[in-house]
């Protein structure tokens, strides 16, 4: 009911515990406007600063920021392939922010690698430890890490002030980002559609994220923060949380407010990057792996 704009009984439909047993996703469907003002008053207090573990380069003169985030382990066996294709493919107009949860020392190690090998990157890592115990609540620990970039991504857009890609870590970038950049124009966001649709956690994926620092976009971006911090206060994460903010947020706004201007990046514009998966683990044995491992 939600892709023809019924969008009240699509949440009465969402709520019923029988969906929520089916699939776990339907309990953090929200369209309503009490929910959609809750999210703008939180939106207020920003999220505290992630820390800063260093620098290389300048991000000054950079075009645009890609931005990666994940877990120090899944770094370890994605990132390092993702940002040597990065620097052979994507690096001369733009700027690198990884931001690590959870780091270590394998990953330290892999930074002074890459800080070794590419002199001439232009870099920021920040980092952050997850604010739970991760051990005894794996579900919503794996949810959380694969939100946590978005709960960064608004202050980083204010402080960079300057367009943002943002990245799933898994994947090999192939051709210049820029293009992606290019396709988005004057549009406050560049948003992938799933296509045919599905359903409000599946329907905008959320492996290629582009803002440009508008205040519609910075508005979008601050309430899909709310929206992930909500569910994580009450310990309520389902997988795909990420994507259901991206997706239930911008019909919020279409609803209630004036909805961010979004450009959809095409299958064409999606191939500037091959992803991997994190459920594909016969993929790292690709050449188009292998060739920057």
């Amino acid at each position: 009911r939600a892709h023809i704009g019924d969008y009240d009984a699509a949440e009465r439909d969402f709520a019923l515990p029988s969906a929520s047993k089916v699939t776990p996703q339907c309990q953090a469907v929200r369209f309503n406007r009490p929910f959609y003002d809750e999210l703008g008053t939180a939106a207020q207090t920003p999220s505290p600063a992630p820390e800063h573990l260093m620098s290389m380069g300048s991000t000054d003169s950079a075009r645009y920021i890609v931005y990666v985030g994940c877990t120090a382990d899944y770094f370890c066996k994605y990132g390092i392939v993702f940002v040597n294709s990065y620097a052979a493919n994507s690096a001369k107009a733009s700027a690198l922010h990884l931001h690590i949860v959870d780091p270590h020392e394998r990953f330290n190690n892999a930074l002074s690698d890459i800080a070794r090998r590419l002199p001439s990157l232009n870099l920021v890592v920040t980092t952050e430890r997850t604010p739970f115990d991760a051990a005894a609540d794996p579900g919503n620990a794996r949810s959380y890490y694969a939100s946590a970039r978005f709960i960064q991504l608004p202050g980083l857009l204010a402080h960079y002030r300057k367009p943002m890609l943002s990245f799933d870590v898994d994947a090999v970038v192939e051709a210049p980002l820029d293009r992606l950049l290019d396709h988005m124009g004057e549009s406050d966001l560049g948003l992938v559609l799933r296509e045919p649709v599905d359903s409000p956690w599946w329907d905008i994926i959320a492996y290629i994220v582009g803002a440009r620092p508008t205040p519609a976009a910075l508005d979008y971006l601050q309430r899909v923060r709310s929206y992930i911090l909500h569910f994580f206060q009450r310990r309520q994460m389902p997988w795909a949380l990420d994507q259901t903010s991206l997706y239930c947020v911008l019909k919020m706004m279409e609803r209630f407010d004036g909805a961010p201007s979004v450009a959809w990046f095409s299958r064409e514009l999606q191939a500037v990057t091959w992803q991997i998966g994190q459920a594909y683990d016969f993929k790292l044995r690709d050449e188009r792996v292998r060739r920057y491992s």
